[in-house]
């Protein structure tokens, strides 16, 4: 009987969850700090309970953090996200555990810049031990429209770049990849149909 009552009440909670939508604006006007998801089930016919994820917002109604676990209540993956007075996202960090019975585990932090008009303009990976892995470029046309990316390496180095064309109603028509050698890779083109 307590089964069939805990089934019941995770169906409903289930159905409540997934009719209420956790956008930014959602978040924001029913003041919610965190989420929290709970699973139950059935193995062996033995009930296991669980927390599989917990998220936390600002008051903006911005994630800040989401951790999720395993069944056997180890993390498998660890979220934070920081950002500046204008709401851009500033630092994320994340930490992911590969293999859950193991203790491989991979870390990386990343860093973004914005321009005075809130583009991104630069995006810093890091690792573990603060050493930067990869480094990106955005730059934009007068539109504020991004048209470049320039990727990097560790060491400096340009690994590929890209070009970005738009049509005058603002659609991207257009993405060219190159390797660290201006040598074309690759060119996406992107069609649009209208009613």
């Amino acid at each position: 009987m307590k089964l069939a009552y805990k089934i019941s009440f995770i169906i409903l909670l289930c159905l409540v969850l997934s009719s209420f939508d956790e956008s930014k604006k959602t978040v924001k006007k029913y003041k919610i700090k965190s989420l929290t998801e709970t699973v139950t089930s059935s193995v062996n016919e033995k009930e296991i309970t669980y927390t599989e994820s917990v998220t936390t917002y600002n008051k903006e109604g911005k994630e800040t953090s989401i951790t999720e676990y395993n069944s056997n209540k180890t993390i498998k993956k660890q979220e934070t996200t920081v950002y500046d007075n204008e709401g851009n996202k500033i630092q994320e960090t994340i930490l992911k555990t590969e293999e859950p019975q193991k203790t491989k585990v991979n870390y990386k932090r990343l860093v973004y810049k914005y321009n005075a008009n809130n583009d991104r303009t630069e995006e810093i990976q890091y690792d573990v031990a603060n050493k930067i892995q990869k480094r990106e470029l955005f730059g934009y046309n007068n539109l504020g429209e991004r048209n470049s990316v320039t990727v990097y390496d560790g060491d400096g180095k340009i690994t590929k770049k890209q070009s970005i064309n738009y049509s005058e109603k603002g659609l991207k028509t257009e993405k060219k990849t190159y390797d660290a050698n201006n040598k074309l890779l690759s060119i996406k083109k992107y069609t649009y149909e209208y009613y």
